[in-house]
C-alpha cells in the first residue's frame, strides 16, 4: 500500500510507516502526481481534496487531521466510495486552553467579576461543550446556540446538561465563542453566521472569540461595522481565504492569530493516531504494534514559573499577544504566507496545560480554581 501524507503532521512516520510505502510532501505542495500510484492520502486543512485532485486516481482513502472538514470535497469521496476520516474531538483541549489564554490576555481572569457574566457558546460539540463546561465548573453563567444539536436534544437522542437559547440571545452575552463547523447548505447553515445585523446589537466591550472557520464571521460585514463602532474586542484565530488573510481585518482585532488555537502535541499526536486506526481499520491491517506510542520523555512534565496573574502564567506557554503582534508586523510586511505557515510548524511543539505544575501561593482563590480546571496541579515543593 503507498500512503502520500502532509510531511508537517506530528510524528507521521513513527505512526504510518509500518503500514506502508510513505510518501510525505509539504501540504500546500500536494498535487495529483503524487496520488496517481496512492492508495491513501493524509491531510491538514492546508490541502483542499478537491475533485480535481482526486479524480482518475486509485485513492481509496482520506484522513485529515482536523475537526472540520470544509476543505474535503465529501460528496465527491462519497460518490466514488473514498473512505474519509477526520479528527473530530482530537483539538478539544488545546482550542479551550487558547479561550482561556485569549481571557487571560484581555483582563478577564483575575477577578471574579467574570462570574456575574454570561459567556454564550455558539456550537456545542466537542470543543465548545467542553469549554462550556469549565466554564460552568468555575460558576459562570453559560448559555448554548446549537440548532442541530437542540433537535436532537428534544428528540432524546443525545444530553445536553446546558440551555439551549436563541442568536438574539447570545447577542446580549458579555463573551461569545464561536465552536461550530463551516456549513454552506443544508437547514444550518453557518456561512456568514456573524453579520452586521448581529455585530450591531452587541453591546460596547464585548468579547468576540472565534476560534472555529473564517467564513462563520463575514469579513466583509467586520469592515462595515468597523467604520461605525470600533468598541467591541475581537479575538480571530481563523480567517477566510487562508492564508491569504485579509490585512484590514487583522488590524483591528484585539488579538489575531494564524489558525493555531488547535495546535499542540497532545492534539497532533491523537490526531494522527486516530487517522492511524482509521486508515488500518479501512484496509484492514493491523495496529496494535503502534498502538502504544507516546511521547519522548523530553516531552513529558513541565513546571511553570510563579506570577502574580493568569496572565503571566499562562502565556509562559501560549504567548497570544506576542504571537499576535508578530502576526500583524508579517501582514504589514508582507509577509503573511510565510509567517503564518511558519508559526504553525513552530506551534506543533506547543504543550496543553494539562499535566503541568506550579507554586500558586501568589494567586487567588479563582485564579487556582481556573488552573484546577486546566488540570495544572500544584507544585510538590
Amino acid at each position: 500500500m503507498r500512503i502520500v501524507a502532509d510531511a508537517d503532521l506530528y510524528r507521521v512516520t513513527d505512526l504510518f510507516a509500518d503500514l506502508g510505502e510513505l510518501e510525505l510532501v509539504p501540504g500546500r505542495q500536494i498535487t495529483k502526481n503524487h496520488l496517481v500510484n496512492a492508495d491513501a492520502l493524509i491531510v491538514r486543512s492546508v490541502t483542499p481534496v478537491s475533485r480535481d485532485l482526486l479524480r482518475k486516481t486509485p485513492i481509496q482513502f482520506v484522513g485529515t487531521a482536523t475537526s472540520g472538514i470544509d476543505h474535503v470535497d465529501a460528496e465527491y469521496l462519497a460518490e466514488h466510495n473514498i473512505k474519509l476520516a477526520d479528527a473530530k474531538g482530537s483539538n478539544a483541549n488545546a482550542v479551550v486552553d487558547y479561550c482561556f489564554a485569549a481571557m487571560a490576555e484581555l483582563g478577564l481572569l483575575d477577578s471574579c467579576e467574570l462570574k456575574s457574566k454570561t459567556v454564550g457558546i455558539v456550537g456545542c460539540g466537542a470543543v465548545g461543550s467542553l469549554f462550556a463546561k469549565k466554564l460552568s465548573a468555575l460558576g459562570i453563567s453559560v448559555i448554548v446556540n446549537d440548532p442541530p444539536l437542540q433537535e436532537r436534544a428534544a428528540a432524546d437522542l443525545e444530553v445536553v446538561p446546558f440551555r439551549f437559547c436563541t442568536l438574539e440571545e447570545i447577542s446580549r452575552c458579555d463573551l461569545i465563542s464561536l465552536h461550530t463547523p463551516l456549513v454552506k447548505q443544508g437547514a444550518h447553515p453557518t456561512f456568514g453566521l456573524i453579520g452586521l445585523e448581529f455585530l450591531q446589537s452587541l453591546s460596547k466591550g464585548t468579547v468576540l472569540l472565534n476560534t472555529c472557520r473564517g467564513g462563520v464571521v463575514s469579513e466583509k460585514d467586520i469592515r462595515k461595522f468597523y467604520r461605525e463602532r470600533n468598541d467591541l474586542k475581537f479575538v480571530f484565530d481563523v480567517w477566510e481565504n487562508e492564508p491569504s488573510v485579509a490585512r484590514d481585518v487583522v488590524s483591528i482585532t484585539k488579538i489575531a492569530t494564524p489558525h493555531i488555537a488547535g495546535y499542540s502535541i497532545e492534539s497532533k499526536f491523537a490526531a494522527v493516531k486516530s487517522l492511524r486506526r482509521s486508515l488500518a481499520s479501512n484496509f484492514d491491517l493491523p495496529i496494535a504494534s503502534r498502538e502504544l506510542i507516546g511521547f519522548d520523555a523530553s516531552e513529558s512534565h513541565r513546571e511553570f514559573k510563579e506570577g502574580n496573574t493568569l496572565k503571566t502564567v499562562l502565556a509562559q506557554d501560549f504567548p497570544l499577544q506576542k504571537i499576535s503582534n508578530d502576526f500583524k508586523c508579517a501582514m504589514n510586511d508582507g509577509q503573511d504566507l510565510n509567517y503564518f505557515d511558519n508559526v504553525r510548524r513552530q506551534l506543533i511543539s506547543r504543550r496543553e496545560y494539562r499535566g503541568a505544575s506550579m507554586d500558586d501561593s501568589t494567586l487567588g482563590e479563582f485564579q487556582k480554581q481556573i488552573l484546577a480546571e486546566l488540570e495544572v496541579s500544584k507544585s510538590k515543593n
